[in-house]
């Protein structure tokens, strides 16, 4: 049998390195439908650079700030939300109009909970970017990800009565 031959793929490392920096400021139009996944996208650029070895060099000091200030601009906290099931933790991008200021009181938004693989992707980003963690509400999302455990073991994503309101009511989801 004769070996076929294997064209060696070459990884053009600065220019995914260019790639991964320009998704942290800013997406084609193409990609607008992922603004609640933002966290995410968030997640993999940051991720790639440092799996790089260049998450120092790619972002300057104040660009670091700049995404930890972000990040914790989308905790969803207690007093942001109601009932006894609200769900704390971070949401995936701010879809919802919320003020970038997370200094700021907002209304309550009825659908603005917080994610599970949000609040992840939130978390794993400020470890890597050196953050001390000291402005987590870490009670408040301990409460929530028990009330989101169902009795069999299973989780939710996201706020039952989120999860409810979405499923009786579909058309909730062209509004937003």
């Amino acid at each position: 049998m004769e070996e076929e031959e294997k064209e060696e793929v070459k990884l053009e490392v600065k220019k995914q390195i260019k790639f991964l920096q320009r998704s942290l400021s800013v997406l084609p139009y193409s990609a607008r439908s992922l603004d609640v996944n933002r966290m995410t996208i968030l997640f993999f650029s940051v991720c790639g650079l440092d799996i790089l070895n260049s998450l120092d060099t790619a972002l300057r000091p104040y660009e670091r700030e700049q995404i930890i200030e972000w990040i914790y601009s989308q905790q969803v906290l207690p007093q942001h939300i109601a009932g006894p099931d609200a769900c704390c933790g971070f949401r995936g991008g701010g879809y919802l109009g919320v003020p970038f200021d997370s200094t700021k009181h907002s209304m309550p938004v009825p659908c603005d909970t917080a994610h599970v693989a949000m609040t992840y992707t939130a978390l794993a980003v400020l470890i890597m970017l050196g953050d001390d963690l000291s402005r987590i509400n870490r009670s408040a999302i301990s409460r929530s990800l028990r009330n989101l455990q169902r009795e069999d073991g299973r989780s939710l994503s996201l706020s039952l009565s989120l999860s409810l309101s979405l499923s009786l009511n579909p058309p909730i989801l062209y509004y937003w």
